[in-house]
């Protein structure tokens, strides 16, 4: 939610023509690259950021005070990683829900859709209003495109602060969607840091039919000197997982690609290996395009484990809370 506030502060509400014209702003004048509309009757300048914050502010500017941001747009306030982008990075509608039976123009940029709000499951923020991180949760798990993509949305609502407890004693009924959502609730798990660990870890469960594995627990020597924190580790196996992201924000845009973070993987890598843990690496493509190639390799993996010579192991588990 922190985030949210810091992006807001360079935002810009839209604003009417009646008020642009009050202002001494022609009608002609909007036309031009000055100005940019936002919604039907709705501008901002056009030099405008065209940020998350943004997009949000914008939408709602255009809905009934009835209405509530729901969606992708309501885990983005709350604090959520979701910036409404798909997977091929291209910009999604801001969701706004609407009460029974009040209709709305198509509107780009917005998905209107009707839902029922009950007391508890709308707030303020910013004067903003959303709706609840539980409702919230429950929308996207019913509203993803698939099961393993209900799961990842889960797993960052979860990391955003939604409690594990609360989610699991939520279970929609009569509802489009609400079978997905309740297995995506029985999947969903606290401590994934990235999209692609949760992708990976329903690789390994569901198709490889592998134990839940430990998320981001630090292996430690027999000394307990700390040798790595593996994305997913399977302790019965000795299996250490890790997701190479492509990018992420900050001083390594190029994520693993990045020539020293390769090195530093690398490093990590061979620790872990002398200590008689067996390492596999994947990436976005191993868990989309190529996902049954990735559960043979994690079958093998797993299969090696097992039979491995614990004798050999130089490794203990320190699970993070």
């Amino acid at each position: 939610m922190r985030r949210f506030f810091d992006e807001v502060g360079s935002a810009v509400r839209p604003l009417e023509t009646v008020v642009l014209d009050g202002h001494g702003v022609a009608k002609h004048e909007l036309a031009t690259p000055r100005w940019r509309r936002s919604s039907r009757g709705l501008y901002v300048p056009g030099d405008a950021p065209d940020s998350v914050a943004q997009r949000i502010i914008s939408a709602a500017a255009a809905m009934p005070d009835d209405a509530a941001i729901g969606g992708w747009a309501a885990a983005h306030v709350d604090g959520a990683d979701l910036d409404g982008r798909d997977r091929q990075l291209q910009d999604q509608p801001v969701d706004v829900l609407l009460p029974p039976g009040l209709h709305r123009q198509p509107v780009p940029g917005i998905a209107y859709r009707r839902a029922r709000l009950v007391r508890g499951e709308v707030s303020t923020v910013g004067g903003l209003r959303v709706t609840s991180p539980l409702r919230t949760a429950i929308d996207l798990a019913c509203w993803a495109p698939s099961l393993t993509e209900a799961v990842v949305l889960l797993d960052l609502m979860l990391r955003a602060g939604l409690s594990p407890e609360t989610l699991a004693a939520t279970a929609p009924k009569d509802r489009r969607g609400a079978v997905q959502a309740r297995r995506a609730i029985a999947l969903a798990r606290p401590g994934s840091r990235s999209p692609g660990e949760t992708r990976l870890r329903l690789v390994y469960v569901q198709d490889v039919g592998g134990p839940d594995p430990l998320l981001n627990a630090s292996l430690l020597d027999l000394d307990g000197r700390f040798v790595a924190m593996p994305d997913l580790f399977d302790d019965e196996a000795g299996l250490a997982m890790e997701y190479d992201g492509a990018s992420w924000v900050g001083e390594r845009p190029l994520g693993h690609r990045d020539v020293d973070q390769h090195r530093s993987d690398n490093v990590r890598e061979e620790a872990m290996e002398r200590r008689n843990v067996i390492v596999v690496r994947a990436d976005a493509q191993d868990v989309g395009a190529h996902r049954r190639r990735t559960a043979a390799r994690l079958q093998a993996a797993r299969q090696d484990g097992l039979r491995r010579d614990r004798r050999r192991d130089r490794w203990i588990v320190r699970r993070e809370r």
